[in-house]
């Protein structure tokens, strides 16, 4: 390797340090790296496709349910929250006791789509597109990666706010017992 490509190459590394230490503040260096610089290009985080059957997350939904239908699924012991109109949020308090969660949304096509965000900073966790004349499966489970929440790296329990988007008439979130995240 010759000297200015080296010099260069060492040049990058010192600036992308430097970028990646502001980007952390005073948090973890290595959050900072994957939820500033890879998480976000990741696509959404599918899991198995199975209905758990009860939830140990706490949780509190704080606003959003005068704007949803809740509605009878078509599995025995849940509900679907729907949109009464083409979109509603939903505002939900955790306790942020481990670095991911798993919820159960639902859509179907082109102009749906359903995003989770931590509030008040709008940091988008997740977001779902709907495809053309195609649901997405009863019971695929989508991640949330609460280590990407502000001070996620901490391994101390605070709340965290999030916000779910349900944007299009053909979207849903499924819960059971009052309870979204699982």
């Amino acid at each position: 390797m010759n000297r200015a490509l080296r010099n260069r190459l060492v040049f990058s590394l010192a600036v992308l340090a430097v970028v990646l230490a502001v980007l952390s503040g005073y948090g973890d260096f290595r959050q900072a790296a994957y939820c500033n610089l890879v998480f976000p290009f990741l696509p959404p985080q599918r899991g198995i496709d199975r209905l758990l059957s009860c939830s140990n997350v706490a949780q509190r939904i704080l606003s959003g349910l005068d704007q949803v239908e809740d509605i009878p699924a078509s599995v025995e012991g849940w509900r679907v929250y729907r949109p009464k109109g083409d979109y509603a949020r939903i505002l939900v308090s955790v306790e942020k006791d481990r670095e991911a969660l798993v919820f159960y949304p639902r859509l179907e096509g082109e102009g749906a789509s359903i995003f989770v965000f931590e509030t008040p900073w709008k940091k988008r966790l997740v977001m779902l597109e709907g495809k053309e004349r195609q649901w997405t499966p009863i019971g695929e489970q989508y991640s949330i990666c609460l280590y990407c929440t502000d001070n996620g790296w901490a391994r101390n329990v605070f709340p965290v706010s999030l916000e779910i988007v349900l944007d299009g008439k053909w979207t849903e979130l499924w819960h059971k017992d009052g309870k979204i995240f699982f």
